[in-house]
């Protein structure tokens, strides 16, 4: 089944615009999110609307409506992992996914996964093993979409990309060629993108809020450090996000090692 067109910003549109339009790509803090405002990012970024075209992807329309729910609720209490931070992951993948010129199949597949990446996230009720918090969220969706009838191939695909959010998914490599691993590079990025992407007074507070949720004794300041010297290691993994960050001013964010590749 193939995709009727939908009318998106091109990718020759959001370059033009870059770097003047980074306000809208920064994280909001204390602006409230709704089932709505989910919505909206989602549908901007490439979610499809058309019936048909929510088919093509193995998905319904009324499953959407229930993932758009969940989203917009912290179910958790947390500081960090909560809705804003799911809707800003949501408008990075659309900027990304469209930069790097994917097809509007595997858009939409970005961005359903941005969408779900952290849905069922704990926060300090971390519990231990391996990616234990992209298990459970990948856990609720399968409840969620389950119900509707989504494609085993579609659900097993979601998996393997929020499975590559986790920061040391050494078994998504394999993954990591095609559309399957543009789609990785790019959630990848997307997950990562207030951090590497925003001026310092924006990380500086989201640092706090992480350091709030997970109960750490280490001060926010070296959790940036670290954190920092950490992704330089590694840099970003799209090219669509190397080149967004090079774009950037001079010194506009603490991320400087945007040339990186694993």
């Amino acid at each position: 089944m193939a995709f009727r067109r939908n009318i998106w910003p091109s990718a020759t549109y959001l370059q033009n615009r870059w770097p003047r339009s980074i306000h809208k790509f920064e994280p909001s803090i204390s602006r409230p999110v709704t089932s709505k405002s989910v919505e909206d990012a989602a549908y901007w970024a490439g979610l499809p609307k058309q019936r048909r075209n929510v088919l093509a992807v193995g998905l319904r329309k009324r499953s959407l409506k229930g993932l758009f729910e969940i989203a917009s609720k912290n179910r958790h209490s947390n500081k960090y992992h909560d809705p804003a931070h799911t809707e800003h992951v949501v408008r990075a993948a659309g900027l990304i996914g469209r930069v790097a010129g994917l097809s509007q199949k595997h858009q939409a597949i970005l961005v359903l996964a941005a969408l779900v990446h952290d849905l069922d996230h704990q926060g300090k009720r971390t519990r231990p093993g391996y990616a234990a918090q992209e298990l459970f969220s990948f856990h609720l969706v399968k409840r969620k979409l389950g119900r509707y009838g989504v494609h085993a191939g579609r659900l097993a695909e979601l998996k393997t990309l929020l499975m590559a959010t986790y920061p040391s998914a050494k078994e998504a490599t394999q993954f990591r060629t095609g559309p399957t691993g543009d789609m990785i590079d790019c959630l990848v990025d997307a997950d990562l993108f207030q951090s590497l992407f925003a001026k310092p007074s924006i990380v500086d507070s989201l640092t706090k809020r992480l350091k709030h949720e997970m109960l750490l004794t280490t001060s926010a300041e070296d959790m940036r450090t670290a954190f920092l010297s950490a992704r330089r290691k590694v840099g970003l993994q799209s090219a669509a996000g190397r080149w967004l960050h090079g774009a950037l001013p001079k010194g506009y964010t603490y991320f400087n090692g945007a040339t990186g590749k694993v």
